[in-house]
């Protein structure tokens, strides 16, 4: 049968119920009194929150932009890899003096280091962002450095009598440098050798873009 409760009854019972329930009737009493127009203002809310999101996000990656691009311009050039490699060189030498020949065959064992990396002078690059992140185009990687030859050992033999051993290493060492140059083009599109000078700018990048945030993703596109 019915209870009657007094006024303070009824507003302990509603302290005690419980939220959910409270929200409910409240929502109810709501779509109540406005008829057939539904009530849902956290839809408008979660738009506006979606819209200044992705405003905030443009704006902080135009600032990224304007930091890479910075970061490059103060660089003339990026060392990326550093490639050594061992060779081995064989050389027939033949002189000739006062009409006697003299021959010698000559066996060079070499060291080449060279520096891969890119030419950053400012029209060389661009840097424009897209939803991925930011992309960087520029030249492929180059050699950015004259290479260094490191003569590791030699060996002259049937050497003729007017054969002079120094005089033909050192000629032969220069000769190799002009070798080691020719090589270095094929070298430089070696994959393992463009992966690593991406790795290395993009780790300098998003080191210096940290300072002003998560770094974005960084892409690299040649010419």
């Amino acid at each position: 049968m019915p209870t009657n409760r007094t006024p303070a009854a009824s507003a302990r019972a509603i302290k005690s119920a419980p939220l959910g329930l409270l929200v409910l009737a409240a929502y109810l009493v709501l779509q109540r009194c406005s008829g057939d127009t539904p009530f849902n203002p956290p839809v408008v809310k979660q738009e506006t929150t979606r819209v200044r999101r992705g405003w905030v996000s443009t704006t902080r990656l135009t600032d990224f932009v304007a930091e890479t691009r910075s970061a490059l311009t103060g660089q003339s050039s990026f060392i990326g890899a550093r490639v050594t490699r061992d060779y081995t060189h064989i050389e027939q030498v033949a002189v000739s003096i006062l009409g006697l020949p003299s021959d010698a065959s000559v066996h060079v064992s070499y060291r080449a280091e060279l520096a891969f990396g890119y030419d950053l002078t400012p029209a060389g690059f661009t840097v424009t962002a897209d939803r991925g992140g930011i992309v960087v185009t520029l030249p492929r990687p180059t050699l950015v450095a004259s290479p260094g030859v490191q003569l590791l050992s030699h060996e002259v033999s049937d050497r003729g009598l007017f054969v002079d051993e120094e005089a033909v290493v050192i000629e032969l060492q220069q000769a190799i440098h002009g070798t080691v140059q020719r090589r270095a083009a094929t070298i430089a599109s070696e994959p393992a050798v463009v992966a690593r000078c991406e790795e290395t700018l993009a780790l300098f990048l998003r080191a210096v873009l940290a300072r002003h945030g998560p770094p974005p993703t960084i892409r690299f596109a040649y010419r």
